[in-house]
């Protein structure tokens, strides 16, 4: 099995995933392929290899029917949620540190350590992948995930013997893609539970059970396997179910972007909106550009909340483009307007398709009017085909813990 393989959702989207890609470290690059060469070739590779699995020793659950993987925050969020419904099983957090924290599981940590040592081990698979891949338009930009990846195979060839099924919360990325691979070739059930909204451009499904949000999950997957699926609803809002008791009606906006969007036009919102209202900045926390500046301006701060539920029930107006977050806000009746000339608009959610946003906005002036005018442009009944039905949630909840132990 080719590491390459694992990038397969890049390849059939490279259009976009073009655009969220940071820009290559040549040097540092040559300099860790060097490193690495000499590693191999002095078969100090041998040494690493041996050393990990003596470390790896420990890195495993004797007996655990179901083993839980955690690739981040998001992921955590979402077990949290069932956790708190009656989820029991073992968790392996995978290079998260505090994303884990008050989870109740039993749980064992993979670091950047031992991956650094898993790395030094499987160095001729990495410079061998590296070799066959490097001049791939969808690799070439991807050298330290391939890297990462490389480390992440020894880890989980060793985490998944003698497992009988996992559960994951990421069906596209390299990592899930590389977990799923391994998993299948050691004949481990898959279970695929939905962490956040999606678009047509998913992979087909292909986990031994699927657990969805929705309607509007079922429609945009592909299944033409015929793979299991429970059509649930979307955990995160279990938790944004305490907040509706906030009505708040201020001249408070919340801005949420992130890489797709251009900060010269977040700057322009700014600066028309700021002599009226309170600006709340919330870059999506993948997006690590400077807006320091932007933040200096008057009547502007930047978020420091984790949870998106805790931004919004200060707000009263949320300004946004090609995200999710219409249905966060939308679910606790902000005013949320589609600034759809911050990107180019292309609906990746289908929200303006399916009526929840019934009008997008491509020029700056129509949007500052509408919001000093208090204007609604959504459509809460649309809200249930996105997120499913959260009624009778823990019922619900208890019968897939039980569905998930049989498969």
């Amino acid at each position: 099995m080719e590491l390459i393989h694992a990038f397969r959702f890049y390849k059939d989207n490279y259009d976009l995933i073009q655009k969220l890609n940071h820009k290559r470290y040549v040097v540092v690059e040559y300099i860790i392929l060097i490193f690495l060469r000499l590693v191999t070739w002095t078969y100090i590779n041998r040494l690493f290899k041996l050393f990990l699995n003596r470390l790896l020793k420990s890195k495993k659950f004797s007996e655990s029917q179901v083993v839980v993987f955690i690739f981040g925050q998001n992921h955590a969020n979402v077990y949290r949620e069932l956790e708190n419904n009656g989820f029991d099983f073992c968790i392996y957090n995978i290079l998260s540190s505090s994303a884990v924290d008050n989870l109740k599981g039993e749980t064992i940590s993979i670091n950047r350590l031992l991956l650094l040592i898993s790395i030094m081990a499987n160095s001729s698979r990495f410079l061998n992948s590296w070799k066959n891949g490097k001049d791939l338009y969808y690799i070439k930009h991807n050298f330290f995930r391939m890297l990462k990846l490389s480390g992440l195979e020894l880890i989980f060839e060793h985490l998944l013997k003698d497992q009988r099924t996992i559960l994951k919360f990421n069906d596209h990325n390299p990592y899930s893609f590389l977990l799923f691979d391994l998993a299948k070739k050691l004949n481990v059930k898959t279970v695929y539970i939905q962490h956040s909204p999606v678009s047509e451009r998913f992979p087909e499904l292909h986990h031994d059970l699927n657990v969805l949000f929705s309607e509007d999950s079922v429609e945009k997957y592909k299944n033409e396997n015929n793979k299991r699926i429970i059509k649930l609803f979307d955990f995160r809002f279990l938790s944004g179910l305490k907040y509706r008791k906030y009505k708040t009606r201020n001249r408070k906006i919340l801005i949420a972007f992130n890489q797709l969007d251009d900060l010269d036009q977040v700057l322009k919102i700014v600066n028309n909106l700021n002599a009226d209202f309170e600006l709340i900045l919330r870059p999506h926390p993948a997006d690590k550009r400077d807006i320091k500046s932007i933040e200096l301006i008057d009547n502007v701060k930047r978020s420091r909340n984790k949870s998106i539920f805790d931004d919004l029930k200060e707000v009263t107006y949320v300004i946004c483009n090609e995200t999710a977050v219409p249905l966060e806000s939308i679910f606790l009746d902000k005013l949320t307007f589609k600034a759809a000339f911050l990107s180019e608009s292309f609906d990746n959610y289908g929200f303006i398709r399916q009526g929840l946003i019934k009008e997008e906005f491509t020029e700056l002036q129509d949007l500052v009017n509408s919001i000093k005018q208090n204007k609604n442009f959504s459509n809460k009944d649309k809200l249930t085909f996105f997120l499913g039905d959260l009624t009778n949630h823990k019922d619900k909840i208890r019968k897939l813990y039980h569905e998930i132990l049989s498969v």
